[in-house]
């Protein structure tokens, strides 16, 4: 089986999700890495609209990994196990297109791409997904902080692998991994997390190795989700106000 694994150039997470990416590297059905370049005049936005909300962690670890090799790090971990390496400026390019042809599945996490159809066909067994929120309930951006946040019983972090389809977080889900926190620092969450999800995702290649073909998962129903965007500066302060460091 060929896997490809997909992520940006830029998050906001900890080390920039070197840890996962490296992790992965490793499994023997990966045989490359495609980095979506997304450094451009609406990241910087984004970091100073952070700034300006008060996001100050988030902010400065986004401008660390901006200035930072941690790229050429993702890169180098797999260069390494004689495995390539490319970036790209679109995952819907023809580049990319033929790329996914070339493999059995694509195994995506941290970009906010929406992908075309033609894309999504392209690799024998799909797209899958790390979507970081508890699906079916938590869709949107920004799942995890939400439900770090907010303090609700019942509502848990956590991250789900499911089939990437035409409807955003819809497709099949594979697999759902709670973490509850005792904490509300959401970067350190995150840095906790990388690990966790790497392992999780390296067990489910396996099984998909074994068994040729994508588990049957189970269904992603939208009755009673939650559709959620990013924060306003209102939702931040609150937040911030009841102990969320972020």
């Amino acid at each position: 089986m060929k896997t490809i694994v997909v992520t940006s150039s830029v998050t906001y997470t900890p080390e920039n999700y070197i840890e996962f990416t490296s992790i992965l590297a490793k499994h023997p059905s990966v045989v490359g890495l495609v980095i979506l370049n997304n450094f451009n005049l609406g990241l910087l936005k984004t970091v100073l609209g952070l700034f300006a909300m008060g996001a100050n962690n988030m902010a400065t670890q986004m401008v660390r990994n901006i200035i930072s090799n941690s790229q050429r790090a993702k890169e180098q971990a797999y260069l390494e196990l004689g495995k390539w390496a490319i970036r790209l400026d679109s995952l819907n390019s023809q580049e990319f297109v033929t790329l996914a042809e070339s493999c059995d599945l694509i195994l995506h996490s941290r970009t906010r791409s929406f992908l075309k159809p033609e894309v999504l066909a392209a690799p024998r067994l799909g797209c899958v997904n790390v979507h970081h929120g508890v699906l079916p309930k938590q869709r949107g951006v920004l799942c995890d902080l939400q439900a770090i946040a907010q303090q609700v019983e019942g509502l848990v972090p956590g991250f789900s692998l499911h089939e990437m389809t035409s409807v955003l977080d819809g497709g099949q889900i594979f697999h759902v991994e709670q973490r509850p926190t005792q904490h509300l620092d959401f970067m350190r969450y995150l840095s906790e997390g990388a690990r966790l999800e790497a392992a999780v995702v390296s067990e489910f290649l396996s099984r998909v190795e074994s068994f040729g073909h994508l588990p049957e998962g189970q269904p992603n129903s939208k009755t009673g989700a939650v559709m959620w965007k990013n924060p306003s500066p209102a939702d931040l302060k609150r937040w911030k106000l009841n102990g969320l460091k972020i």
